[in-house]
């Protein structure tokens, strides 16, 4: 017989149907601002993979937050192998972690990240789809620092969030150009790549750079929106992150001309003198942030290899030098 509610158990034993609707006894319990939550069951369950963008924009968040001590994160990937950075039906490595139906259960798509908040009441709450999560996190444990607390600034943040998943493949936008640049430059053997696919997808990325950097420029705010540093530069930072480090290593492997100094960065990368990646430029004031350089630049340096050139061991500490990831993406921006 399946478990019944009102008893203690512990939360690997449920199936996790049972968890998200099973009413479970919890204590003891104490304030988290004006909420009560739990302290005997796990707060906040992350299932991911930090070579995924989107599962990278909750780490990030989650690390802003300061929620890093009552975060648990369970590897959960279904087109990367354990062991490998390639994709499965290359490595011939399996999935890891949860399986398909844990996923499904979730949500419809059965796609990574997937968040399970065990704080929020009595039942548990599940989150998917990364920018949907990274929101829940805003208001349910902001708002500072991810938006100022106010309806309109969540929705001028959302209004960015929105449109990273816009568009489709018929024209640039940054889900199709993401997918498939990250999958040839660090998910597939070099002798395998696709060279056009990638000089294709790197000419859309260079176009939605652009956006951005007219956007910047226009407006002369260090960040995407009026309140400053907010959920929205998470999910873009993530997007140009992934697709400035795809651009560097294709570049390094001959696959395309990046030239990733070129006027579309302006604002972005170089600055209106020419310096690159300093804190006139929105890829700088990123970098300054710990949170986006341990659980974002790190995470995807490891992916797709960019650090090799930057001895990727020397940046495995605790504190990941701001100087130091700066100097690994100038080197590897101007060869």
């Amino acid at each position: 017989p399946g478990p019944v509610c009102g008893v203690v158990m512990t939360a690997a034993l449920l199936p996790f149907e049972t968890q998200l609707r099973c009413r479970l006894q919890r204590k003891p319990r104490r304030l988290l601002g004006d909420r009560v939550v739990s302290l005997e069951l796990q707060m906040l369950r992350i299932f991911g993979r930090t070579s995924s963008s989107n599962t990278q924009k909750v780490l990030w968040a989650l690390h802003e937050l300061g929620l890093r001590e009552r975060c648990t994160f369970e590897p959960t990937s279904k087109r990367i192998g354990s062991g490998s950075e390639l994709l499965c039906e290359l490595s011939g490595h399996e999935p890891f972690g949860q399986s398909k139906a844990f996923l499904s259960a979730c949500g419809p798509s059965a796609t990574i990240p997937v968040l399970v908040d065990s704080a929020q009441g009595r039942e548990d709450v599940c989150v998917w789809e990364s920018n949907s999560i990274v929101r829940y996190l805003a208001q349910a444990y902001g708002p500072a620092p991810l938006f100022d607390g106010t309806p309109g600034g969540l929705a001028e943040a959302s209004s960015w969030m929105d449109y990273a998943l816009s568009g489709n493949d018929y024209t640039p936008c940054w889900g199709s150009t993401n997918h498939w640049l990250i999958d040839e430059v660090a998910r597939t053997p070099c002798e395998h790549r696709d060279r056009a696919r990638v000089k294709r997808y790197h000419e859309d990325f260079v176009i939605l750079a652009a956006r951005v950097s007219s956007h910047l420029v226009a407006s002369g705010r260090p960040f995407l929106t009026r309140q400053g540093f907010s959920v929205a530069d998470i999910a873009i930072g993530c997007e140009l992150n992934r697709h400035v480090q795809c651009a560097i290593v294709a570049q390094r492997d001959g696959l395309i001309d990046a030239q990733l100094t070129s006027s579309h960065f302006r604002g972005v990368i170089t600055s209106s003198s020419g310096t690159l990646l300093g804190e006139d430029t929105y890829m700088g004031r990123l970098l300054s942030r710990r949170a986006f350089r341990e659980q974002v630049w790190l995470n995807e340096a490891k992916h797709t290899a960019l650090a090799k050139t930057g001895h990727l061991q020397e940046l495995q500490g605790a504190q990941l030098p701001h100087e130091r990831v700066v100097a690994v993406m100038r080197e590897g921006i101007i060869g």
